[in-house]
């Protein structure tokens, strides 16, 4: 009876679990029937007597094997029917689902074509180490797409396997998107308000100007930036444009009469020579969120240390398109000419975006008019169809989306160039101060990212991050220090291939830094880096003789704080 019983049991689940429990107890009545050496004769008399189960303890080791072969038989079969039934009972999960578990106290869940995986358990263990955290909440595609490694054999989806919970509920696409990045159609008549193909890893500061930063511990990855996470600053909402459509309008002193020219003409290899560049460029609101730790800027954008990227420009030389507008230098100088002014097809409706350089930078030969950057066509937030790119000072003077050029006695007179400066508290006048052109020296630590909870039984720290000066100086060393500046480490350099005096490329750098001694508790250590460049200019200790109304040129010791678990 009671294995008939544990029978009919067996056969009205399929859960592994009860499975083990019925066998168990099947194991618990053999006992009872099949008597140890060491057990008594008394005791089995007993057990007998008391149980009825003489007759069937006499066979017990054959039903037993038999009734086993009943719960665990035919496992093929058995087991095939379990994966049907997990397969049917896997949940479907929305992305808002996915994105809600973003930390270790929601769970770090990620997606990866339409499948939903929990990968809570797997962050300490992955090869990478904790940089796998930046897709908590996201889809991993973007991510393999930057680390080719993950794609390059089925390694990495194999490892995913185990973590597998669900599937992705499929969304409605928000519209097919055409090169370069420009959707089908506009939602609304506005060509300033067109839907574009952002990548999901950058952090939005404001959507109309868009305005974002990529993460940490990607930026310092490669020394060219991928154009999808690299930063962007827009000062009006991108235009629409129409690359056939498009032109620039050259004129001002030292020229006869304004000349304009298509991209068609600027492409024309007869009459202009290409030229690359590489470069990094930086927006002069790069660390405002330092500055702001500390004051008040009146610019909400409180942008992060990642306000930099390093990429290489293709077109030609804007000394090159003047002289085929044929500008005259003694001439212009003659009558004045000092500024090379910028503007932008970007308006709000009272002016268009403007800026200007000095003109003998404008006429630097590594200032160009480019239409591509990274080998490939300029996407419209970084200025499609063609921009400026004026190396080695503020990222804002290479404009974007560009509509004209003129050579004049006086800077722009947008407002972005007369009234968006370096003023600081106690003289907040725009008329007394100048707009800024070169960018003081920077570095930054990227990886880790501050807060980072280093694994146990680590005991030293890998640190990687960017340094960059102005006007091509170059940079001399990276320093770090541990104890607030008493004693110094000298990073490793990655310089980049480019000739003194010209270095407008950024200067990677890693070091390996010893953490503190394990102790009982949990021990926080700060790490500050500090760049000095080939004319000497150091990084300042404190932000705050930097504070400006603006928030622009931060550049101070660049800190982070890692947390060393109690052991």
């Amino acid at each position: 009876n009671h294995f008939f019983a544990l029978f009919i049991l067996r056969s009205r689940t399929a859960n592994n679990e009860m499975r083990f429990q019925i066998a168990s107890r099947l194991l618990a009545v053999r006992k009872l029937c099949v008597p140890p050496r060491s057990r008594p004769m008394s005791t089995l008399r007993s057990t007998r007597s008391s149980s009825g189960l003489l007759h069937l303890g006499l066979t017990s080791s054959a039903a037993g094997l038999f009734l086993l072969a009943c719960l665990f038989g035919a496992p093929e079969r058995t087991q095939a029917k379990e994966k049907q039934t997990e397969k049917k009972a896997k949940k479907s999960y929305r992305a808002d689902e996915v994105a809600a578990h973003n930390s270790t106290s929601t769970g770090i869940w990620c997606s990866y074509k339409g499948k939903v995986y929990d990968i809570t358990k797997f962050v300490d263990v992955h090869p990478g180490g904790r940089v796998v955290t930046l897709a908590a909440g996201k889809d991993l595609a973007p991510f393999w797409a930057m680390y080719t490694i993950h794609t390059a054999s089925d390694t990495a989806l194999k490892m995913l396997e185990p973590f597998e919970i669900g599937n992705l509920v499929a969304e409605p696409a928000a519209g097919a998107t055409t090169m370069p990045c420009l959707a089908a159609d506009p939602p609304k008549a506005d060509d300033y308000d067109f839907v574009l193909k952002r990548s999901p890893l950058l952090s939005v500061l404001s959507k109309k100007p868009f305005n974002a930063e990529p993460p940490s511990e990607l930026l310092s990855a490669a020394f060219i930036t991928p154009a999808d996470i690299s930063f962007i600053r827009s000062h009006i909402h991108t235009p629409k444009l129409d690359a056939d459509k498009w032109s620039v309008e050259i004129s001002g002193l030292g020229i006869p009469k304004p000349v304009t020219f298509t991209l068609k003409d600027l492409q024309d290899e007869r009459v202009f020579p290409r030229h690359t560049v590489t470069a990094a460029m930086q927006c002069a609101g790069n660390r405002r969120a330092t500055l702001a730790a500390v004051s008040t800027p009146d610019s909400p954008l409180a942008y992060h240390h990642m306000v930099i990227h390093n990429s290489t420009y293709y077109g030609i030389r804007l000394k090159d398109l003047l002289a085929k507008a044929k500008f005259n230098l003694n001439d212009a100088i003659s009558k004045g000419a000092a500024h090379m002014t910028f503007e932008g097809y970007d308006h709000n409706g009272v002016e268009g975006f403007g800026a200007s350089c000095d003109l003998d930078k404008g006429l630097d030969p590594d200032s160009l008019v480019c239409w591509e950057m990274n080998g490939a066509p300029l996407t419209p937030d970084h200025g499609y169809p063609v921009r400026g790119m004026i190396p080695g000072i503020g990222g804002q003077r290479s404009t974007k989306w560009l509509k004209k050029i003129v050579i004049s006695d006086k800077e722009s007179q947008s407002f972005w160039q007369q009234k968006d400066k370096v003023m600081p508290p106690w003289n907040p006048n725009p008329e007394d101060n100048p707009a800024f052109q070169d960018m003081p020296v920077q570095s930054a630590i990227c990886e880790p990212a501050t807060g980072t909870v280093m694994p146990k039984g680590v005991d030293e720290l890998t640190l990687k991050g960017y340094a960059w000066t102005g006007m091509g100086r170059g940079i001399m060393r990276v320093d770090l220090t541990t104890d607030n500046g008493r004693t110094w480490k000298v990073a490793n350099l990655h310089h980049p291939d480019q000739p003194k005096g010209r270095v407008w490329a950024w200067t990677l750098w890693d070091a390996t830094l010893p953490l503190p001694k394990a102790s009982g508790y949990a021990h926080t250590m700060r790490v500050c880096a500090r760049a000095v460049d080939n004319s000497y200019n150091v990084q300042p200790e404190d932000p705050l003789p930097l504070i400006n109304q603006r928030g622009f040129m931060c550049n101070s010791w660049h800190c982070i704080d890692v947390i060393r678990p109690p052991k």
